[in-house]
């Protein structure tokens, strides 16, 4: 981390408000008067900006590039330790166009109804309702790739915890969430990456993956190298013996962003909990691995 005294007090008070989410896991009530279950939307993990706001005042700064403009996908942890890797990557594709975000990453319960599973309902954020890509969903669900089952994003913190970056970067954008369980079938993974490569190119994808969990930091490092290496070449049948918390997810997020051409990957973070929560000595931390993809 940088020496810059402004920043590490913005990461610090990041990591309070992160630890108090471990703590509370909030969700805004339907409004006032209107039954839950006629409230067809889902929560976003913070009713309010304060916490999202504090993580874009800490994200940081973007290297100019002349690729950021080719971006297909992009990377990021959904670790609220860190929510300001999450800022910097939409930085990276912050846009006022209309656009639509798939959103993948892992069914960290294991629940539901099959092994890829979306959600119709929009999603309340802070920032404004973002809502869902109902064509797109609907083409997934009539493709058999994908079932619809909204229970499961209830308390799914690998979608929940970033629509709100979302809708602050995108304004306009609609989103698809993807969550996929470990038990994916090889033969579905390809044919799902196959569906999302062949989508438009003002379809970006999110990649919602942490890595290296439960570990020392040098034995994160370690498995870390490995986990690069597979990112940096998009080596996507190599995903399943990485240290992260979906193996099937990212080799769906990989081998679509391959088969779509976008084989530059620009690494913009590194990082793990223990560096962030400045605990070098902790025995049970999570990696990041965030950057973007372009052509």
């Amino acid at each position: 981390m940088s020496g810059n005294k402004r920043l590490v007090g913005s990461i610090v008070s990041l990591a309070a408000v992160a630890g108090l989410f471990l703590v509370i896991n909030q969700k805004t009530p339907a409004p006032a008067g209107q039954p839950a279950e006629e409230n067809k939307v889902h929560y976003s993990i913070y009713s309010q900006k304060d916490f999202f706001e504090k993580a874009f005042t800490a994200a940081p700064a973007l290297a100019k590039s002349s690729t950021t403009g080719n971006i297909l996908g992009i990377l990021f942890n959904h670790h609220l330790l860190a929510p300001h890797f999450i800022a910097q990557a939409f930085n990276a594709v912050e846009s006022d166009g209309p656009l639509t975000v798939v959103l993948l990453g892992p069914n960290h319960f294991g629940v539901g109804s099959g092994p890829i599973l979306t959600s119709r309902e929009s999603w309340q954020t802070p920032y404004g309702v973002l809502s869902s890509d109902i064509e797109l969903v609907d083409s997934l669900i009539v493709s058999g790739l994908v079932k619809a089952d909204e229970g499961p994003f209830e308390n799914e913190h690998g979608i929940r915890n970033i629509v709100a970056f979302i809708k602050h970067s995108l304004p306009e954008a609609k989103v698809v969430p993807l969550i996929i369980k470990d038990n994916l079938p090889s033969q579905t993974a390809d044919a799902l990456a196959q569906f999302l490569a062949d989508l438009p190119v003002d379809v970006l994808l999110a990649g919602s993956f942490d890595f290296s969990h439960y570990h020392d930091l040098e034995t994160a490092n370690l498995h870390d190298e490995k986990s690069l290496a597979v990112v940096k070449n998009l080596s996507w049948a190599d995903t399943l013996d990485l240290d992260t918390d979906s193996g099937p997810g990212l080799r769906v997020f990989l081998e679509a962003l391959s088969l779509r051409r976008a084989l530059n990957f620009t690494l913009l973070e590194h990082s793990n909990s223990a560096i962030v929560a400045r605990q070098l000595e902790s025995t049970s931390t999570t990696s990041y691995i965030t950057g973007y993809f372009s052509r």
